[in-house]
């Protein structure tokens, strides 16, 4: 039985996704990506991280000058009139807005500031092993815009997809997510996809994040029956290639 201090890392169920089965480090919470935080759920308000590539609408209320639209630059600092470079790396937009406004208390009597997001930026995963065409993939992130946007990140389903789907050969047993947490540390989550194919059950999607890497291992002993499930699911190689 998996433990359930664990499972809060695990949130709402995805249909047409693989059931999770097994894992060594437990990682962050899955769709949708408004629960990035240990034990949070749906209907949540939104942990978005901001990052290099966002863009992003800064309002200064009863001030228009000082509003404007902008693109988060690599390294999160944001350029803003009056107050100079701001650093939005690694914050919600409710955190932005709250470190503007501090900016701005120096100038402003009692500023008001809110920080929507117009567009997230896409993130860059490294899918290995046996699939069709391993490499490097940008993936695009979904979800509404605004103060409480609900982006939903890319899961391992639409990584595999998108590299046109794992060989006959694949393990489908023990597909790996690999995360780099800082510190030379790495989190690995082991997922059964075998079990999607024969129950169809709606089990927990796992979202990716930028820098993930999902290897997929070659099977040790090819088995027809697995080769055909695979053949037959969502996430397989297209035979034709």
């Amino acid at each position: 039985m998996l433990n359930t201090g664990l499972l809060k890392f695990f949130a709402q169920p995805l249909a047409g996704v693989m059931l999770l089965t097994a894992f060594t480090v437990a990682l962050e919470p899955v769709n949708p990506v408004a629960a990035q935080q240990a034990g949070q759920g749906a209907g949540i308000r939104s942990s978005y991280a901001l990052g290099g590539g966002d863009r992003i609408r800064v309002n200064v209320f009863e001030v228009p000058e000082y509003s404007g639209e902008y693109v988060i630059p690599p390294g999160g600092g944001v350029n803003l009139p009056l107050i100079g470079s701001v650093a939005l790396e690694g914050l919600t937009t409710e955190q932005a807005a709250d470190a503007i406004s501090n900016r701005y208390e120096r100038f402003l009597r009692r500023p008001i500031i809110s920080v929507n997001l117009l567009s997230p930026r896409p993130i860059n995963v490294f899918v290995a092993g046996a699939v069709t065409r391993p490499g490097g993939y940008s993936l695009n992130l979904q979800g509404g815009a605004g103060q409480d946007p609900g982006v939903q990140y890319p899961t391992v389903l639409a990584a595999l997809t998108t590299d046109q789907g794992e060989t006959l050969s694949a393990a489908i047993t023990q597909v790996q997510l690999r995360r780099k947490i800082g510190g030379g540390r790495q989190q690995t989550v082991t997922l059964n996809l075998d079990e999607l194919i024969k129950t169809g059950r709606i089990g927990q999607d796992i979202t990716l994040r930028d820098g993930d890497t999902i290897f997929v291992p070659t099977s040790q002993n090819f088995n027809i029956a697995t080769a055909r499930n695979i053949a037959a699911a969502n996430f397989a190689a297209d035979p034709s290639i």
